[in-house]
């Protein structure tokens, strides 16, 4: 069911004036599913946990659908391998420049901080589930420039609807929208803060809260939630709680399918939530963050893994064996229960006898 194949991989480090690793960004082309704990589900702790340099590591999801699904454990003992090697080879800048954000036919967020820009897409205007990798893999040719060595592209996966389609292209207006974001080459020193608030319910993974604070000319901050998507409306209500706090904020969630039990369990970061009480849990670990902020320099490289996906129709394949599970469970629990019932009637037909 699995097959090779050669994804990019990409790791943002901060790196103290002082010496020492603040934190780290990870964005594996991979996708973080199928559901439970098989293939690459709970893909941002199982790499987080293999990380020594630092405390502060954050998994987004990229531009990769349930094609990129991985075959499980080996994979990802790759790709955190590939993380730390990735820390060997970096060149480091000491300087950022501001988020711009476009609003087109799809809306996006840009910064770019040293030689690297980070491009959100998100599912606000036209909505969309996932991004395709080609699509992906198109953005990093088409944006990069002299100035510009790497472009980490991320679905914010921030807007659920049942309805919403896989992104497969990028329209022409929207390119030269984001094209125009990053014109500006105004650049400031660059501080950053991290935090994380392991916040637990039926819609979370194990990875919580976490958040990235961003200073250039202004504060800038990245709100990662570990769960799959963002039920709709949540994300205005977010951001608007937090205006006053920075200059521009944005909310993600990490596409852990590990808090969906099967295939078809829907569960989005707010349908099992109080609102209020994970509202207060992102506004305690951007004040966190806030609060960590110190100056740093970036460094950013970009690699490729090869890992064992699940690739075209996986989804596809791994629907038509958990029905045949569920119908096989199905029929050994009719056994079993037609089986007991015998037992009941063999039994009480032998007392009625005896008596």
């Amino acid at each position: 069911m699995y097959s090779l194949k050669e994804l990019p991989l990409q790791v943002i480090a901060f790196r103290r004036r002082g010496g020492g690793i603040k934190g780290l960004l990870v964005f594996p082309y991979v996708h973080p599913g199928p559901f439970g704990e098989v293939g690459c589900s709970n893909l941002p702790f199982r790499i987080a946990r293999r990380i020594k340099d630092t405390n502060n590591v954050m998994v987004f999801h990229t531009t990769s659908t349930h094609n990129e699904n991985c075959s499980g454990e080996d994979d990802i003992e790759k790709i955190a391998n590939a993380v730390s090697n990735s820390l060997k080879v970096m060149k480091f800048y000491d300087t950022g420049g501001p988020v711009h954000r476009y609003s087109g036919k799809i809306s996006a967020r840009c910064q770019v901080l040293g030689d690297t820009l980070i491009l959100s897409l998100i599912p606000d205007v036209t909505g969309f589930d996932d991004v395709s990798i080609e699509t992906g893999m198109k953005l990093m040719r088409k944006l990069k420039s002299s100035r510009i060595r790497n472009v980490v592209v991320i679905d914010s996966h921030n807007n659920f609807n049942i309805d919403y389609k896989i992104l497969r292209d990028i329209d022409n207006d929207t390119m030269k929208g984001i094209r125009e974001c990053i014109k500006d080459m105004s650049r400031n020193k660059l501080s950053v803060g991290f935090s994380r608030i392991e916040y637990g319910s039926g819609s979370t993974g194990p990875m919580g809260v976490q958040t990235l604070v961003i200073k250039t000319d202004k504060t800038y901050a990245y709100i990662l939630v570990d769960g799959n998507n963002i039920k709709s409306g949540l994300r205005e209500k977010v951001l608007e709680s937090l205006k006053g706090m920075v200059d521009d904020a944005e909310i993600y969630s990490t596409d852990n399918h590990i808090v969906n039990i099967n295939l078809k369990d829907l569960n989005p970061i707010g349908n099992k939530d109080d609102e209020e009480r994970l509202m207060d849990a992102i506004k305690e670990s951007l004040s966190r963050a806030m609060d960590d902020i110190e100056e740093v320099e970036i460094g950013t490289h970009t690699t490729k893994v090869l890992v064992k996906v699940g690739g075209k129709g996986y989804m596809e394949k791994v629907s038509e064996i958990v029905n045949k599970m569920v119908k096989r469970l199905k029929f050994s629990i009719l056994i079993v229960i037609i089986s007991f019932i015998i037992s009941i009637l063999i039994f009480s037909l032998s007392f009625l006898l005896i008596g």
